[in-house]
């Protein structure tokens, strides 16, 4: 008998069923939050092998290898075909497989595929609107968070760039840093991205759309690669920059964060 979960993150549903439970009951413990009853867009078979290897460097990033609608990767502790019509995909894999790193994989690739993106961002949402803090590891996306812990804190790592309409939207991930788990999986309209620099005093300054593009392909987080997708993340970046303010912003630790950013835009 099959368990089964399904559970939402921005606009994409997925739905894993296993005959094996340990995965479904992590699942519904650590994504919470994000459980739904929406009919899914990826339906993900599970299936686990006793002594599966890995073959060759599987180091890095999927190659994502596809045909006619259909999608092939491998990892060191799954391998999975799927169907980008419709959604079905079906996983082997070791017993200790990582549910999170395999979800992030498939919605890093689903998420460009539907002209959006990943990115190595913190984010926060004010009502109708939300703001977007970009940076490497140590730019300080978690510091910004916790200052900003008085609004609705959508992630402090990574955040989901959604497209809708040409509209883009900023949404809660569970892929967390170390603030933990969020409480809310909401999202909202993007106000304005800020690429965050660490500095003694509050400053900023509005950047052209070519240094936003560097930006945004250097943060972007793509657990698989190919020519097809290489192609898709550049289309999406070319029409973000064109659809949203983006600014460079230094920042000290000081409560004042908000104040400052919320003057800006």
């Amino acid at each position: 008998m099959l368990s089964k979960v399904k559970f939402k993150i921005a606009d994409i549903t997925f739905q894993f069923s296993s005959s094996y439970p340990k995965p479904i009951l992590w699942i519904k413990d650590r994504y919470k939050t994000y459980i739904a009853e929406d009919t899914p867009d990826l339906d993900i078979l599970l299936e686990f092998k006793k002594g599966y290897r890995k073959e060759g460097n599987l180091n890095g990033p999927a190659e994502v290898i596809s045909e006619n609608g259909k999608f092939f990767f491998k990892t060191e502790f799954f391998n999975a075909r799927g169907n980008y019509s419709n959604g079905k995909v079906k996983v082997l894999s070791r017993y200790d497989v990582g549910v999170a790193d395999l979800t992030r994989t498939l919605f890093s690739i689903i998420i460009v595929k539907r002209g959006g993106l990943l990115l190595h961002a913190s984010a926060i949402a004010d009502k109708t609107r939300s703001y977007v803090f970009c940076g490497p590891s140590e730019s300080g996306k978690t510091t910004i968070a916790r200052l900003l812990y008085k609004k609705d804190v959508l992630t402090d790592e990574t955040t989901a760039i959604v497209n809708n309409h040409d509209r883009y939207y900023a949404y809660s991930t569970p892929f967390f840093g170390e603030l933990g788990k969020v409480s809310k999986n909401i999202g909202a309209p993007i106000k304005a991205i800020f690429f965050i620099h660490k500095a003694k005093d509050f400053s900023h300054k509005r950047i052209d759309k070519a240094e936003a593009a560097r930006y945004f392909l250097y943060n972007a987080i793509l657990r698989g690669r190919n020519l097809d997708l290489a192609e898709n993340i550049l289309n999406n970046v070319a029409k973000l920059v064109d659809s949203v303010d983006c600014y460079d912003l230094y920042f000290k630790q000081d409560e004042d964060l908000w104040r400052y950013v919320n003057g800006i835009s």
